[in-house]
């Protein structure tokens, strides 16, 4: 394993050498689902259980069953890069690797998040078991500051790369050569946008409106709104009267589930309202309604692609037409999700 300065061991294991594993082998599918376990207790974090239940053993055989295929093996050693805004993200792409068979060296943000920590704790308990002494032999987490020297080496000795980031942190990160036949898996700005039928929610049932606005909830809160698929953008679907009503039901209502749900700090506060003044200074905003701390809705003056909003603020945009919604999609648009149309 490396041995540079200025970097933080998360887990006890190290990459003490490099191998090549068959994909979905018996001894990962026998961590995750202890890994599994152990993180259940952990109710108060939303994003670790829904991790838990990834790594459940049923899940994974059927993972397995999706990509079922003889004679593969991993590609080598995997460097993953992980976000600084989704603390829960460096453990989906090193499930990715160990399924994949390969050995990996996972870099977490810096920052701090207790998501990071309990599950680093877990890894080391649960891998203090020699019968899982291969994946401790071959893997291994660290933490480090934005350190070009440390990044440009584990790139030097790397067969794949995984790089999750902004498009500016992607292309600084590609200066750092891999080896000869590396290769680049990159995950780069994306935004997703949510597109709701006003006639549909004016005429639903309070019942399916709270069951649709906790959904909504989970896809925006759990991650602070920094999610891939997390929605950015709201298109309201209809006559302008009907989307005043129904904006007002589906708001409202959302609001009632943020302030149970959500614990929003000052710091997010503030960044929130800061990010809404600069984007009505440059003229992207027509006009906002604010319920509470909680939700931010702003009706959208000019279409831009640099959707910057997080922590429960949203870019609304009226349509008449389903068509319309061609004008708030890129190519950096990653999901929709939709209620009361046609799929």
């Amino acid at each position: 394993m490396i041995h540079l300065k200025n970097i933080k061991y998360l887990t006890e294991c190290r990459v003490n050498e490099v191998k090549l594993f068959t994909p979905f082998r018996a001894e990962v599918i026998d961590f995750l689902n202890e890994l599994s376990k152990k993180l259940m207790e952990y109710k108060q974090y939303p994003d670790i259980i829904t991790f838990a239940f990834y790594c459940r053993k049923s899940n994974i055989l059927q993972l397995q069953e999706e990509y079922k295929s003889n004679n593969l093996l991993g590609r080598g050693l995997a460097f993953h890069i992980a976000p600084s805004n989704v603390p829960i993200n460096f453990a989906y792409s090193w499930v990715f690797g160990l399924l994949a068979g390969c050995s990996n060296i996972i870099k977490v943000s810096s920052k701090y998040f207790d998501q990071i920590h309990i599950i680093c704790n877990k890894i080391n308990d649960i891998l203090q078991d020699n019968k899982y002494y291969q994946i401790s032999n071959t893997n291994v987490i660290i933490q480090y500051n934005n350190d070009d020297e440390i990044t440009s080496y584990i790139s030097s000795i790397s067969d794949i790369r995984i790089i999750w980031g902004g498009d500016n942190t992607i292309a600084h990160i590609k200066q750092f050569p891999l080896k000869i036949r590396g290769q680049d898996i990159v995950f780069a700005d994306r935004y997703s946008i949510s597109v709701l039928c006003s006639d549909t929610i004016c005429n639903t049932d309070i019942e399916q409106i709270k069951r649709l606005v906790s959904n909504f909830y989970n896809d925006v809160y759990l991650f602070d709104q920094n999610g891939c698929s997390s929605p950015r953008v709201v298109c309201w679907f209809g006559d302008d009267n009907t989307i005043i009503k129904a904006k007002e039901i589906f708001w409202h209502n959302l609001q009632e589930v943020v302030k149970i749900k959500y614990n929003i700090a000052p710091i997010k506060v503030i960044d929130k309202y800061t990010n809404l003044l600069s984007s009505i200074i440059d003229g992207n905003i027509l006009s906002t309604r604010l319920y509470g701390n909680e939700v931010y809705a702003s009706i959208l003056n000019n279409i831009s692609y640099e959707f910057h909003n997080n922590f429960g603020s949203f870019y609304e945009y009226h349509i008449r037409d389903l068509s319309e919604m061609l004008n708030v999609i890129s190519e950096k648009c990653q999901t929709i999700t939709y209620f009361g149309i046609n799929k």
